[in-house]
């Protein structure tokens, strides 16, 4: 009995001493594979912060892109109710301008055009124009005619007084700069706008014929200036 209890210790003391190296290996391996597992699930967690924060970030940004957007068409709209209450505005009172502008750049009548004898005198003083055997020159048709035919012309109307300041650069609208000498017939019709000269360069001015009607008038057929 006693060499078999010795026999056990023997065989016991054997399997420690295999066992041992074995379970301190294993615990090493469970260790590392804990360190292991650790950073894994930090890393992991690590990502998962990032991919939360980015998510945070985005959602951010859409939601400032959103308010941009709603600022934009809060002031696109106002700028738009702004026009529409302007047009609304200017179409209420552009009828009373139209009314004043008609009436101030309608062509004269008979009546309103008066005499224009102390107007005629100052355009051939300034222009040094004089008589050659009973004729004046045209200053549109560059042609000498019987002085009958020849008046003195205001390229600003008279009743536009108060605009040949800003327009002609002049106080007085009988200025002889706001004047010409030319076929009575020609004053006629740019008085009544059937007429009109368009600016070509310095001291060039093209006529246009706005009714086409006058084409087929003679001047000759034109009475005399009164």
């Amino acid at each position: 009995m006693t060499r078999g209890y010795h026999t056990d210790v023997g065989l016991t003391s054997d399997v420690h001493a295999t066992v041992a190296p074995l379970m301190w290996f294993c615990m090493l391996v469970a260790e590392c594979c804990l360190v292991t597992i650790a950073g894994a699930a930090q890393a992991a967690e690590g990502q998962a912060a990032a991919a939360l924060a980015a998510v945070a970030q985005a959602a951010a940004a859409q939601a400032t892109a959103a308010q941009a957007t709603a600022a934009n068409h809060a002031h696109v709209t106002g700028v738009l109710e702004r026009i529409d209450e302007n047009f609304a505005f200017f179409s209420r009172v552009l009828p009373m301008l139209m009314v004043h502008l008609k009436k101030q750049f309608a062509p004269p009548t008979t009546a309103s055009r008066g005499s224009n004898a102390s107007f005629r005198q100052s355009l051939l003083q300034f222009y040094g124009v004089a008589l050659d055997k009973g004729k004046l020159r045209c200053m549109v048709l560059n042609e000498l005619l019987p002085k009958e035919f020849i008046c003195a012309g205001h390229l600003l109307a008279r009743s536009l007084k108060d605009y040949a300041r800003p327009m002609l650069g002049v106080s007085d609208i009988s200025d002889p700069r706001n004047g010409l000498l030319w076929n009575s017939a020609i004053e006629e019709a740019y008085e009544l706008q059937k007429i009109c000269f368009s600016y070509v360069r310095a001291c060039i001015f093209r006529l246009h014929v706005v009714d086409k009607k006058l084409m087929h008038i003679k001047l000759g057929d034109c009475g005399k200036d009164k």
